[in-house]
């Protein structure tokens, strides 16, 4: 009993002698409280008094444990604890499409609320995309991994995460584990484990833009391939025709046509076919700088858009806003700030969004 009465006694001498450091003005924010075995000896208590003291006031608000033990002021957290940055393994900047730019923008507004900043690693090898009127060309694998043997080398393990662009290929990532401890995948799925995810939900989209064009009147659906190696496109018209594989069952007629560029015959085809189909038919084409192209050159030949063909688009990006192209439409800066609160929190996951539908004038 003595000796419990003596501890509680010297609790509330350390206690008053923490407060009166706390609220008087004059302690260093740089500098460590003293330590739970300075406080026991300078007491006459153990350890463990001292620490469920501070224990206490690191409740109510008044200091602060840093990572490795030390308690410092509460008002030096500011200070003191600076997150690592997280690093971004995107494309250049000069090829960020309106999708990126919103997915970041979601990413910089969360770690601006959260001071943490960005480090931006841009690969050149990733993708080449001048003109928007052409495919993209996409880096190799030794390409890619040419680019995070760079990345590990010149940062190792000082950021606090990465995310990643969806042009990474999942074969070319997991080659590098130590990288991916804490990171996630934006715009299209990844399969690799662990690894956290905000993607856009394509079996969603796919069944929103079926069911529209179908309830339009089309008889015949054309899922208009942009271009392939996109991860997130090629689900799209996967999904896409899949769905319409299980829905139609012999009742509705669906193919896959490639979108191509103007100069190559695949888009041609595309439009004389359409010329030429006694049926009315709903294309959908994923991506919007090909389905607004698409759609000028329809209009160019006197195809009747919507009354003999029915155009929807599946990004919903301003590409389309003069244009008034009928589109799928998802919120990319929210995948950003998703994306971002999954690294900030360390926890791993999927998240996909679900796109709403915009109805113009094209169907």
């Amino acid at each position: 009993m003595p000796n419990e009465i003596k501890a509680r006694g010297a609790a509330a001498e350390i206690e008053k002698y923490l407060r009166g450091i706390a609220l008087g003005g004059e302690w260093p924010e740089s500098n460590a409280l003293p330590t739970t075995r300075a406080l026991g000896e300078k007491f006459g208590v153990a350890n463990t008094t001292a620490s469920r003291v501070f224990h206490r006031l690191e409740i109510e608000g008044l200091v602060w444990k840093q990572d490795n033990g030390r308690y410092f002021l509460e008002s030096s957290r500011q200070l003191m604890h600076r997150p690592k940055p997280i690093a971004c393994l995107t494309r250049e900047l000069e090829r960020w499409s309106g999708v990126y730019r919103a997915i970041m923008a979601g990413v910089s507004a969360y770690t601006s609320e959260r001071q943490t900043a960005l480090l931006l690693w841009r690969s050149e090898s990733l993708v080449s995309h001048s003109d928007v009127n052409l495919p993209p060309e996409y880096g190799t694998l030794k390409q890619q991994a040419t680019s995070l043997d760079d990345f590990e080398r010149c940062y190792g393990e000082s950021h606090g995460g990465v995310l990643i662009d969806d042009i990474w290929s999942d074969k070319a990532l997991a080659q590098y584990p130590a990288l991916l401890k804490n990171a996630v995948v934006l715009y299209r799925e990844t399969e690799l484990p662990g690894v956290g995810n905000v993607c856009i939900d394509t079996e969603a989209g796919s069944l929103l833009a079926l069911t529209h064009l179908l309830a339009r009147g089309y008889e015949e659906l054309w899922i208009a391939r942009p271009f392939r190696g996109d991860a997130a496109m090629d689900a799209l018209v996967t999904d896409v025709a899949a769905i319409a594989e299980k829905t139609g069952t012999g009742s509705l007629v669906y193919h896959i046509k490639e979108a191509g560029t103007p100069e190559e015959r695949e888009r041609a085809v595309l439009i004389g076919d359409a010329q030429s189909s006694s049926s009315r038919v709903g294309v959908f084409c994923p991506e919007d700088n090909v389905s607004k192209s698409l759609y000028l050159e329809l209009i160019s030949q006197g195809v009747d858009c919507p009354g003999k063909v029915g155009l929807m688009s599946g990004m919903g990006t301003s590409v389309l806003t003069e244009e008034n192209i009928s589109t799928l439409s998802y919120d990319f800066r929210e995948m950003g700030l998703r994306a971002a609160e999954m690294i900030c929190s360390k926890e791993s996951g999927q998240i996909k969004l679900r796109p709403d539908l915009l109805v113009k004038t094209t169907t």
